[in-house]
């Protein structure tokens, strides 16, 4: 939930955005508005299906403990540890710990200013094949292979936030999987933004 809330929000910003730089400015400030109003509305009714889930749960650990306790004599503690160890296993590799209580609004005031990758990692060739090697496809457009190097030059002129748009499209087989070569290039790079605790959108 909280990471879906996340990036809807994340793609909220930016559309407001891009309407705000769009048209005339009484025109992009009215969208840019409706935008945020959406985002707040999702926000908060995100929070209280949130709170109706949470109080749900415990209900039902409730409800639970007390059945085993009648039936068996076997402490509930195991259980729960055993449950506990299993959401933690699940948890991406790479989440950042001090982030995992952050609120959506949160992140949104912490976000400053954003950079595009753009040309790169979305740039596409017909003459190449799946099976080329990425950074073929990368620099298509003309514009260089990304490295750690240049997403470091970005961050340090101030940028907390790095978009990477990718054309999964030539990288797909017929079954619809991605080219596990591409797949490595692209969170490649996406670690080399949020390996420096800059917020990725990746899309």
């Amino acid at each position: 939930m909280k990471r879906r809330l996340l990036a809807f929000v994340l793609v909220g910003m930016m559309t407001a955005g891009m309407l705000t730089g769009c048209g005339e400015k009484a025109s992009g400030d009215s969208a840019g508005s409706s935008v945020t109003e959406t985002v707040a509305e999702t926000v908060e009714e995100a929070g209280q299906e949130g709170t109706e889930e949470t109080a749900g749960a415990e209900q039902a650990g409730e409800a639970g403990q007390e059945s085993s306790q009648e039936a068996a004599q076997t402490p509930a503690e195991g259980s729960a540890e055993e449950s506990e160890n299993s959401m933690n296993t699940e948890k991406a590799p790479n989440i950042n710990p001090d982030m995992e209580n952050l609120t959506a609004w949160d992140v949104v005031d912490d976000i400053r200013i954003g950079w595009n990758l753009g040309n790169t990692l979305d740039a596409t060739n017909y003459s190449l094949t799946r099976v080329d090697k990425p950074w073929k496809f990368e620099t298509a457009w003309g514009n260089p292979v990304t490295t750690q190097e240049l997403i470091d030059l970005v961050l340090e002129q101030g940028f907390n936030a790095i978009r990477i748009p990718t054309t999964w499209e030539q990288h797909m087989d017929q079954d619809g999987n991605i080219q596990e070569a591409w797949m490595d290039r692209v969170q490649e790079v996406v670690d080399y933004a949020y390996g420096r605790g800059a917020y990725v959108v990746l899309n």
